[in-house]
């Protein structure tokens, strides 16, 4: 019986994930599971180092299969219907029902779908699908990492299909009511809702750990005058000491109370709640009705100690928080080191080992092709090889091995057009990547602005100058005095994405409810030159 060796990678974040799962036919055995940290901001050069560091010891040229977890912003899953059309056309045929939804053109996108079921009607064939689409950009990106130590994935596995294959492998069954994933990533997180066993449903949101650990570095009042955590700090009480309790007399060597770090990041636990909640009523909405009995919590956020309560007495839900290796078999030792301080982390990537070779693959297609190629290569220098011997036991000449080696030379022949083809559209992909380098990423500037406004004040214009952006607003009479307004509201931004901030202008306005209006100039860092 031939064991499948399967690898499986999660690359995306601050955080790069390993899991090693050999299957036997229908039962997987969980062999090795790796975990590493890499700080915010890091360069490619040092995340490849941290990657290389975390395969160390991993036999990758024994590897069967190597699938990576794929997630992105802009990710989109969707249910459509489309008139039964030939496989080669279908992809064309989902993008166009998808762009209304996507955020980007159809054609910069990988898409892939699983058929849901068939329709008929009026004498129309129809069938339902669950469609994926992601930025090919996206996709390029991560093979464009993994190329740097070696690593050529035979899959590229979308998170929601990944975190639904380790649900249904560690609890097994469908359910007879729809069950909610929140991921809660380091600076973004994620609903999905399963129905019978399968992701229908996904939204991203923005918060998560990253986002707690900042709100608790805010300045606070002390005996000692203004105190404030450093990110060390902050991120030491968040994992010892969760959400404070109000009865915590001092956390840290600052003299802060549970009282005040609790003020800092309840905005952030609110907001997480809120958006849950919209998240699910939206999917009831639009699944009719559905209601989410259970939410499963994963993801690096989730090990904040009390949060799965603060979500479920304010959603009024059961929340679960299952350990990423029940209910599979696993070798002694498996999960160890930083692994074992993080396991909800780990639930893509088990999942996507779990789910190899089935449902969605946005691998390029001419990717496909070449494993395709080779596998048929593979077994096509077996059966030469096996025919071969047969000829020198039965007739012992030459003549079958002329044959044999004038397929060998048609089979590279075939491979080389292959290979031309895919390097065209690799060249086309990069030149299209390092143009979107470039540009900054506008949706998470207009979300963290969103945050970084005070009350008194509201914007009336945001325009492009050259290189830069530009600011225009006005202060309302709220009690505070504008100048002290426009400081603080400086001080946020410049602490967010924006770099260069300065106030162009402010003056005062005679009559109404406002006190000034004004002018701010800044710049962003990916901004083109």
């Amino acid at each position: 019986m031939k064991t499948r060796r399967i690898l499986s990678l999660d690359v995306g974040g601050c955080t790069l994930k390993l899991a090693v799962v050999h299957r036997e036919e229908a039962h997987p055995r969980v062999v090795q599971v790796r975990l590493s940290e890499v700080p915010a901001g890091s360069d490619a050069g040092v995340r490849s180092q941290a990657l290389k560091a975390l395969l160390e010891g991993i036999p990758l040229e024994q590897m069967d299969e190597i699938v990576t977890v794929v997630d992105d912003p802009f990710l989109c899953l969707r249910q459509v219907v489309v008139p039964q059309i030939p496989a080669k056309e279908m992809n064309d045929a989902v993008r166009w029902e998808l762009q209304r939804f996507l955020a980007i053109p159809p054609e910069e996108t990988a898409v892939d779908y699983e058929v849901l079921q068939g329709l008929g009607g009026e004498g129309i064939r129809k069938q339902k699908l669950l469609v994926v689409a992601v930025p090919a950009a996206a996709i390029q990106r991560d093979l464009d990492f993994l190329s740097q130590v070696g690593l050529r994935p035979t899959q590229m596995m979308p998170k929601c299909a990944a975190l639904q294959r380790w649900l249904g492998a560690v609890r097994p069954g469908e359910h007879a009511e729809p069950v909610g994933i929140l991921e809660i990533g380091g600076s973004a997180c994620e609903l999905m809702v399963m129905e019978a066993g399968r992701v229908v449903f996904s939204r991203k949101f923005p918060g998560g750990g990253a986002e707690i650990t900042r709100d608790m570095t805010g300045v606070l009042m002390a005996e000692q005058g203004q105190v404030a955590l450093t990110h060390a700090e902050a991120e030491t009480i968040k994992r010892s000491v969760g959400i404070p309790a109000a009865e915590a007399a001092s956390l840290g060597a600052k003299g802060i109370s549970g009282t005040q770090l609790f003020s800092l990041i309840r905005g952030s636990l609110e907001r997480l709640v809120v958006e849950t909640e919209r998240s699910l009523a939206f999917y009831a909405e639009s699944a009719a009705g559905a209601a989410v009995g259970e939410l499963v919590l994963v993801g690096g956020g989730a090990h904040l100690k009390g949060l799965a309560e603060w979500i479920g007495e304010r959603l009024g839900l059961r929340i679960s928080v299952m350990p990423p290796l029940e209910g599979l078999a696993e070798v002694p030792g498996a999960l160890g080191g930083a692994a074992a301080g993080m396991p909800l982390a780990l639930a893509p990537v088990l999942g996507a080992a779990l789910g190899a070779g089935k449902g969605f693959n946005l691998l390029p297609i001419e990717l496909q092709e070449r494993i395709r190629v080779q596998v048929q290569k593979a077994a096509l220098k077996a059966a030469l090889t096996a025919a071969a011997l047969t000829a020198l036991l039965l007739w012992a000449g030459l003549h079958l091995g002329r044959i044999s080696l004038r397929r060998q030379i048609e089979a590279f022949q075939m491979e080389r057009r292959v290979v031309s083809d895919q390097l065209r559209e690799m060249r086309i992909a990069v030149s299209a990547h390092r143009r979107l380098e470039r540009e900054p990423d506008w949706e998470a500037t207009f979300r963290e602005l969103t945050y970084q406004v005070p009350r008194e004040v509201y914007l009336t214009e945001l325009t492009l100058e050259g290189s830069g952006v530009v600011i225009h607003g006005r202060v309302r009479r709220l009690g505070s005095p504008p100048e002290e307004v426009l400081r603080r509201f400086l001080d946020e931004l410049e602490k967010g994405r924006f770099t260069q901030v300065a106030l162009r202008s402010s003056r005062q306005v005679e009559a109404g409810a406002e006190a000034s209006e004004f002018e701010i100039g800044c710049r962003l860092p990916g901004e083109v030159p």
